[in-house]
Protein backbone atom coordinates (compact mmCIF):
# COMPACT_ATOMS: atom_id res chain seq x y z
CA UNK A 1 0.00 0.00 0.00
CA UNK A 2 2.93 2.40 1.01
CA UNK A 3 4.70 1.26 -2.03
CA UNK A 4 1.78 2.48 -4.54
CA UNK A 5 1.20 5.82 -2.89
CA UNK A 6 4.92 6.41 -3.40
CA UNK A 7 4.80 5.52 -7.41
CA UNK A 8 1.75 7.71 -7.53
CA UNK A 9 3.49 10.35 -6.10
CA UNK A 10 6.66 10.34 -7.63
CA UNK A 11 4.55 9.69 -10.89
CA UNK A 12 2.47 12.65 -10.60
CA UNK A 13 5.62 14.63 -9.72
CA UNK A 14 6.89 13.51 -13.44
CA UNK A 15 4.11 15.16 -15.43
CA UNK A 16 3.81 18.73 -12.89
CA UNK A 17 7.85 19.43 -12.36
CA UNK A 18 8.48 19.94 -16.16
CA UNK A 19 5.20 22.10 -16.97
CA UNK A 20 6.44 24.56 -13.96
CA UNK A 21 8.51 28.06 -15.61
CA UNK A 22 9.68 30.64 -13.56
CA UNK A 23 7.93 34.01 -13.81
CA UNK A 24 9.26 36.41 -16.15
CA UNK A 25 11.82 39.40 -14.13
CA UNK A 26 9.71 43.13 -14.11
CA UNK A 27 11.63 44.15 -17.07
CA UNK A 28 11.12 40.97 -19.10
CA UNK A 29 7.02 41.69 -18.08
CA UNK A 30 7.10 45.43 -18.94
CA UNK A 31 5.65 46.10 -22.89
CA UNK A 32 5.96 49.37 -23.67
CA UNK A 33 4.17 52.14 -22.29
CA UNK A 34 2.93 50.52 -19.58
CA UNK A 35 4.33 50.58 -16.09
CA UNK A 36 3.53 52.20 -12.90
CA UNK A 37 1.23 55.03 -12.29
CA UNK A 38 2.38 58.38 -12.08
CA UNK A 39 2.38 59.33 -8.26
CA UNK A 40 3.15 63.14 -8.02
CA UNK A 41 3.02 65.84 -4.67
CA UNK A 42 0.42 68.16 -4.52
CA UNK A 43 1.74 71.50 -6.32
CA UNK A 44 -0.21 72.93 -3.42
CA UNK A 45 -1.43 71.63 0.29
CA UNK A 46 -4.66 74.07 0.09
CA UNK A 47 -5.53 73.98 -3.42
CA UNK A 48 -6.49 71.58 -6.29
CA UNK A 49 -5.18 72.59 -9.78
CA UNK A 50 -7.91 73.19 -12.30
CA UNK A 51 -5.81 70.88 -14.42
CA UNK A 52 -6.76 68.17 -13.21
CA UNK A 53 -10.22 68.82 -14.50
CA UNK A 54 -14.26 68.42 -13.42
CA UNK A 55 -15.01 66.68 -10.70
CA UNK A 56 -16.70 63.48 -10.51
CA UNK A 57 -16.38 61.30 -7.46
CA UNK A 58 -15.31 61.19 -4.17
CA UNK A 59 -14.31 57.42 -2.40
CA UNK A 60 -13.74 57.29 1.26
CA UNK A 61 -10.26 55.10 2.45
CA UNK A 62 -11.32 52.23 4.24
CA UNK A 63 -8.29 51.50 5.82
CA UNK A 64 -7.98 55.46 7.27
CA UNK A 65 -11.15 57.01 7.90
CA UNK A 66 -9.43 60.21 7.41
CA UNK A 67 -8.24 60.28 3.94
CA UNK A 68 -10.65 60.46 0.99
CA UNK A 69 -9.61 60.12 -2.71
CA UNK A 70 -11.24 63.14 -4.81
CA UNK A 71 -11.74 61.60 -8.82
CA UNK A 72 -11.45 64.13 -11.51
CA UNK A 73 -11.68 63.64 -15.40
CA UNK A 74 -9.39 65.49 -17.87
CA UNK A 75 -10.64 67.05 -21.37
CA UNK A 76 -7.87 63.96 -22.53
CA UNK A 77 -10.28 61.27 -20.60
CA UNK A 78 -7.57 60.59 -18.42
CA UNK A 79 -8.20 60.31 -14.87
CA UNK A 80 -6.40 62.04 -11.42
CA UNK A 81 -7.22 60.78 -8.30
CA UNK A 82 -6.26 63.20 -5.13
CA UNK A 83 -5.74 61.98 -1.37
CA UNK A 84 -6.85 64.08 0.84
CA UNK A 85 -6.38 63.92 4.29
CA UNK A 86 -8.38 66.06 6.99
CA UNK A 87 -7.79 69.16 5.48
CA UNK A 88 -3.86 68.68 3.23
CA UNK A 89 -3.87 67.42 -0.04
CA UNK A 90 -0.94 64.88 -0.08
CA UNK A 91 -0.75 63.89 -3.86
CA UNK A 92 -1.85 63.26 -6.99
CA UNK A 93 -1.96 60.12 -9.31
CA UNK A 94 -2.79 60.13 -12.85
CA UNK A 95 -4.33 57.44 -14.56
CA UNK A 96 -3.98 57.23 -18.48
CA UNK A 97 -6.52 56.68 -20.87
CA UNK A 98 -5.66 55.20 -24.12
Amino acid sequence: MKRSIGVVLATGLLFILPACQPLPSAEEGRVQGRGPLLVEAAPSPDAIPASYGKPFSVTANPMDPNVVYIWFVRDDQSIVAVRVDHNTILDATTIPRR
